[in-house]
C-alpha cells in the first residue's frame, strides 16, 4: 500500500488532534493534529510529549495555568478511571480561554481493551476543535429566544376584526406587533377600492384589461 494511503500517514490529517496512552498512561503516540492544537494552547516550545506520563503535565507547560482545575478535579480522574479498566469511555465539552480569544474543545477518552475479558491496555484520548458548533449553537439559542408562539385560538370580533387579549379589544396589526417581531404597513386593495372609491373603478377595470392584453 502506498504511502499517501496508509493508517500511519492518514492519522496526521484527521480533524481532531489524538493521542495513545499506555497502560500506566504514557504517551506513546500523537499525531500532527494535536501538536498544532496543543500549540495554540501556549505549550512551551523545548516540550518533549512522547514518551512522558499524561499525569507528569503540568498546566504550567502551557505557558499558564489556564485549565489546571479542569485536568486536576475532571480530565486526569477519568484517564485513570479509564486505565484501571472502571470506566470504557469519556467525553466532555470545555472551554479554554486562549489569549485572545475562547475556544471550545470535545475531550474525548476510549479505552483500548484486548482479549474476552475486555482488558484495558491503554486509551485513546481525541481533542476536537468545535468553537464554531458552539458560536452557531449560541446564535441559535438566542434565535429561539426571540421566537414567540401564537395561541391555538385566538377571539377576534367578526365585524371589525379586533382581538381580544387581557381583557382588551386591539386591532389585529396591533396585537400581532406585541406579540411577533413584525411591523405592518397599510395598502389597500381593489376589491376596497371598488366599494369605497366606485369612482376609481374604470381605472382599475383599465389596468386589469392591459395586463390581460
Amino acid at each position: 500500500m502506498s504511502d499517501i494511503l496508509s493508517w500511519g500517514h492518514a492519522v496526521h490529517h484527521v480533524m481532531s488532534g489524538m493521542v495513545i496512552l499506555r497502560e500506566d498512561g504514557t504517551i506513546d503516540k500523537i499525531n500532527d493534529r494535536l501538536l498544532s492544537i496543543i500549540s495554540h494552547w501556549g505549550l512551551l516550545p523545548d516540550v518533549q510529549l512522547q514518551g512522558l506520563s499524561v499525569f507528569e503535565l503540568r498546566p504550567e507547560l502551557f505557558g499558564r495555568p489556564f485549565f489546571s482545575t479542569f485536568c486536576h478535579d475532571i480530565y486526569l480522574p477519568a484517564i485513570h478511571s479509564i486505565l484501571r479498566g472502571d470506566e470504557h469511555s469519556f467525553r466532555m465539552e470545555h472551554q479554554i480561554q486562549l489569549q485572545q480569544s475562547i475556544a471550545w474543545y470535545l475531550f474525548e477518552i476510549h479505552a483500548l481493551t484486548r482479549g474476552p475479558q475486555s482488558t484495558s491496555h491503554g486509551a485513546i484520548l481525541s481533542f476536537t476543535d468545535i468553537t464554531e458548533f458552539k458560536n452557531r449553537e449560541t446564535e441559535l439559542r438566542h434565535a429561539l429566544g426571540h421566537v414567540c408562539v401564537l395561541p391555538d385560538h385566538i377571539p377576534i370580533c367578526a365585524v371589525c376584526k379586533h382581538v381580544r387579549s387581557a381583557g382588551h379589544w386591539d386591532p389585529v396589526e396591533s396585537y400581532l406587533e406585541s406579540k411577533l417581531p413584525v411591523h405592518f404597513t397599510h395598502d389597500i386593495c381593489p376589491a376596497c377600492i371598488r366599494r369605497l372609491y366606485p369612482r376609481y373603478s374604470s381605472i382599475l377595470d383599465h389596468a386589469s384589461s392591459a395586463e390581460e392584453e
